[in-house]
């Protein structure tokens, strides 16, 4: 569905006004599969979380933790959230990697702030119309469901 190059950062990084990325990001892919599963595979290691000596595979990473991202040949950014540290290797030998799923991704137009929340999100139904009146769901429950 979308496969995108990009830099990525732990949404509470600040940089200028005026730059495109912080100073402390780490190159990597989005991708989005068809069935909706969302990847982030780094090329290097976030900065570890205070506290935090060492990194440790498949973790749940905080709920108010988020990474954002600018992707490279659409020119749009990404917040990530309700992540899980899915895979990676943090070494001196070879070339030290992360990977992160994530629940929810949303792409937009513009820089996001620190306070970006994902709350709502729209989907287009054309083409689903029968699927939607079928006997599947009832009268009410369509109303439940489209919004007008």
């Amino acid at each position: 569905m979308l496969k995108e190059h990009g830099r990525f950062w732990w949404a509470e990084e600040k940089f200028p006004e005026g730059e495109i990325a912080p100073a402390r990001y780490v190159n990597g892919v989005l991708n989005i599969s068809d069935e909706g599963q969302i990847e982030i595979e780094l090329d290097g290691l976030l900065p570890k979380e205070k506290g935090k000596s060492a990194y440790i595979l498949s973790q749940a990473i905080s709920p108010d933790r988020k990474i954002v991202g600018l992707l490279k040949n659409i020119n749009k950014y990404i917040v990530a959230e309700d992540l899980l540290r899915s895979g990676g290797v943090q070494s001196r030998t070879s070339i030290s990697f992360e990977k992160f799923s994530a629940m929810r991704c949303a792409v937009l137009d513009k820089k996001p702030s620190r306070e970006t929340k994902i709350r709502t999100i729209r989907l287009p139904l054309s083409g689903y119309e029968d699927w939607l009146k079928s006997d599947f769901f009832s009268d009410k429950d369509l109303q439940a469901w489209i919004f007008y």
